[in-house]
């Protein structure tokens, strides 16, 4: 009975490492548990009315976090439970105000996988973005904004998230920076150090403008203020968080905007010379790196592309004057290939000033079964016809637009090969937000060196992922760990799950032998 008994308790050590396994070789997304960014300029580098974090959080437990500005000597600590969304106002002063050094970064600590979004709120110009986990920042990025009106500014901010990072910036519009002007195409080299944050305005469009570093960096961007498209009234905020180059993909589906009958804008973004996006049975030549292209939609129809190599799509709702309704904001576009799977746990903003906003889920996921998506425990959808690609998770999808009732809203499909996709966005007159609910981060551009030195870059096997960070971040004092490093290479999740469950199934085995020996003595004995 004793060896049964050890056996037993060797049989459930090693379920629960293989669980934790699981959970380890999981793809990276848009949840984690420590955030580093800052919040852009608002509409002439006022200071904001409000600036506001939501919250969810996506495990089962009670979730410990500490959100803080250090440079304030600001910070505030909540608690939630599993699928629950908390609002935290944030102390607006920490919201840069011009280009230049930032003071007000932001650092969030969690126990467990949170998903955060930012809402930088003035009168009747504000907008939204999803933020991006420490594990997910890399070290190259492109800028996404939009033409500035005059006395508003296009702009990104960068924040170290180790010490001493050398950032390079290839420049695709005119800025000046420590009181020197460089023009496009120059090259501005900056350091920063851990949690330094800097940024750069210019009153030409930055979009498309390159950003290396030596080390990963957080990247904001967008415009302080500006009209969507240009000569169409009125102008309002963009923002984003920006993913790194080696997360984009190649497969896309845009979706109309709820009660804006006057279609949209989109850009796409080429990181590689020689890319070619096929749109609707057109396709497009992007030239350079840094290269884009500016669509307009005009009617309420779905839009899908396929390029060649790794793109980023922005998407733009359009100014009020276009149907008076709503007004401009950006959203990343996340691409076929990173999106989630299973549940996501996200807030959306219900208010702007005094005006309450109409709030809308724009929904695709990917799959032989059409009918399993839910929001909020009610299925929605119905099905589409296939956006290009290959393999069973993007050969079928489904679409929809649902009216958002609460701040807290759970996205789930937990059926095998399903894979999906929100954009969250709200409107009122005058007033909008949008971002991505969640997406993943896995790495799709691998590297190799090269025959004749430079590296060379090929699309990861679909196998191979980088590992999630299993150890959670305690929250702490300035100055406290965190998960920040990014890697630079893919991971077989066969190696990450061997190595995990490795220790148990060793105390299994020995267990067993124990028993087969004690068994083989007892007849003997007998």
């Amino acid at each position: 009975m004793g060896v049964i008994f050890y056996l037993t308790i060797a049989l459930t050590a090693m379920l629960a490492t293989l669980s934790q396994a699981q959970r380890a070789q999981a793809p990276l997304d848009t949840t984690g548990k420590e955030f580093v960014f800052a919040f852009q300029s608002n509409f002439q580098n006022k200071r904001p009315d409000k600036l506001s974090l939501l919250i969810g959080a996506n495990e089962p437990g009670l979730t410990r976090v500490q959100i803080e500005a250090p440079n304030f000597n600001w910070q505030q600590t909540v608690q939630l439970q599993h699928k629950q969304v908390r609002n935290v106002d944030i102390n607006p002063d920490v919201a840069a105000r011009g280009a230049g050094p930032v003071n007000g970064t932001l650092i969030v600590r969690a126990t467990k996988d949170v998903s955060i979004s930012g809402l930088n709120s003035l009168t009747m110009t504000n907008d939204a973005f999803l933020a991006i986990p420490t594990h997910g920042l890399g070290q190259e990025y492109y800028v996404a904004s939009y033409d500035p009106v005059p006395i508003e500014m296009s702009q990104f901010l960068i924040t170290g998230i180790q010490p001493d990072t050398s950032v390079k910036i290839v420049l695709q519009a005119r800025l000046q920076h420590n009181s020197q002007w460089y023009s496009k195409g120059q090259t501005l080299t900056v350091n920063v150090g851990k949690y330094q944050s800097i940024q750069f305005q210019s009153q030409e469009d930055l979009t498309g403008t390159k950003i290396t570093s030596t080390k990963p960096l957080s990247v904001m961007s967008g415009a302080s203020c500006t009209l969507v498209p240009t000569q169409v009234y009125r102008c309002d905020h963009l923002v984003e968080h920006l993913p790194p180059f080696n997360t984009w993909g190649k497969r896309f589906t845009l979706l109309p905007f709820s009660n804006r009958s006057g279609g949209f804008i989109f850009r796409i973004i080429a990181g590689r010379p020689s890319t070619t996006v096929h749109i609707m049975g057109n396709n497009v030549q992007l030239q350079f790196e840094g290269s884009f292209r500016e669509f307009n939609q005009p009617a309420s129809l779905k839009t899908t592309l396929q390029s060649d190599k790794p793109i980023m799509v922005v998407q733009y709702a359009k100014g009020m004057q276009k149907d008076n309704n709503g007004d401009p904001f950006m959203t990343l576009i996340p691409p076929v290939e990173q999106y989630m799977e299973k549940e996501i746990t996200f807030g959306s903003f219900n208010q702007s000033g005094t005006d309450m906003l109409n709030m809308f889920a724009g929904v695709s996921f990917t799959s032989p079964a059409l009918f399993t998506m839910s929001l909020n425990g009610k299925p929605a959808f119905e099905p589409s016809t296939g956006i290009p690609g290959t393999g069973i998770s993007r050969t079928f999808t489904a679409d929809a637009t649902v009216p958002l009732d609460d701040v807290r809203n759970i996205l789930t499909n937990y059926e095998k090969d399903v894979r999906f996709m929100a954009v969250i966005y709200g409107f009122a007159s005058g007033t909008s937000f949008g971002y991505p609910a969640a997406y993943q981060l896995r790495q799709l551009t691998c590297t190799r060196p090269g025959r004749q030195g430079p590296e060379a870059e090929y699309d990861c096997p679909e196998t191979h992922r980088r590992p999630r960070p299993t150890a959670p971040v305690v929250p702490v004092g300035p100055g406290g760990g965190g998960d920040g490093a990014a890697m630079t290479g893919c991971t077989s999740k066969g190696v990450v799950v061997l190595a995990a469950i490795l220790p148990a199934l060793i105390v299994f085995i020995i267990m067993v032998i124990i028993l087969v020996f004690v068994l083989y003595r007892m007849r003997r004995k007998f």
